[in-house]
């Protein structure tokens, strides 16, 4: 598996289009001012759609997983 780092100011949209690029097979590591502001993924992206009604124009952070519980290499 890949992993990305976005900055945490990227929209939705512009994630999607990395998500895509590589398939869905990519970990996103969000960051704010060069230090790990959590992680994302599609799912994550799916769910802040569905239940909040954010759009393509919002900040990934709106939906980022601020409480990672562990990273693997």
């Amino acid at each position: 598996m890949r992993f990305k780092v976005v900055d945490l100011n990227s929209s939705i949209k512009e994630v999607l289009e990395i998500i895509e690029i590589h398939e869905g097979k990519v970990t996103l590591y969000v960051i704010d001012e060069g230090k790990l502001y959590g992680t994302v993924t599609e799912g994550d992206i799916r769910r802040g759609i569905i239940k909040f009604y954010f759009s393509a124009n919002d900040k990934i952070g709106k939906v980022a997983n601020k409480n990672p519980k562990k990273i693997y290499e």
